[in-house]
């Protein structure tokens, strides 16, 4: 999963040299297969990125859904499968019945941020839905052909409006392992907005 800084004075650092992301094919797999997550928590409305990793489930951060800030969970999730801006919920709405957050998470072991989303009824039957790697398996050499693909914002509009996901154009690559082997450090560009987005190839 990619993970993109909250603070706004840090919104320019996820981008590097020139923006090269372009608005993704959401008609098509793989981008059919991930989709807005708006989240609704302590009266306030929040937007990351999800991916389908099976026909009703979804995979996620878990910042997203819990923080130390607001550690009280969510009230209402949702996902759109392939979002974009025009027609508003292209694939439909499809609400989530149960938030799984990495125990990790909870228990505040640094580099675990994951949560899975169990949708009412299937999606990924239509829009299909990603492999996993194990994280174990992922290795440095794997540097070419990456890509990430998420709602993240500064892209065409002003910061923080995500109404299209966004895609980079030209593949990026790992340059190396952080954290103690727990996450890497890529050179794609995401926004906020980009969290729990794939980074795939």
């Amino acid at each position: 999963l990619t993970f993109s800084f909250e603070a706004s004075s840090w919104i320019n650092k996820v981008i590097i040299d020139q923006d090269d992301r372009v608005v993704a094919n959401v008609e098509k797999f793989p981008f059919s297969a991930i989709g807005k997550v708006r989240i609704a928590k302590n009266g306030k409305k929040f937007v990351c990125t999800g991916f389908l990793v099976a026909p009703k489930i979804v995979l996620t951060n878990a910042h997203c859904l819990m923080s130390e800030e607001s550690p009280v969970g969510p009230t209402k999730v949702s996902f759109y499968p392939g979002y974009k801006r025009g027609s508003r919920v292209p694939n439909g709405k499809f609400l989530v019945n149960k938030v799984i957050i990495s125990d990790k998470y909870i228990t505040k072991v640094k580099g675990v941020d994951f949560a899975f989303l169990i949708l009412t009824r299937s999606a990924g039957n239509t829009f299909g839905w990603f492999g996993l790697t194990p994280f174990s398996r992922i290795s440095t050499s794997l540097k070419n052909d990456l890509y990430v693909s998420g709602y993240g914002s500064n892209f065409i509009e002003t910061p923080f409006k995500t109404h299209f996901q966004t895609v980079n154009q030209t593949p990026c690559k790992v340059i190396k392992k952080l954290r103690n082997n727990k996450a890497l450090l890529h050179t794609c560009d995401t926004g906020q907005g980009n969290s729990g987005a794939p980074l795939f190839y």
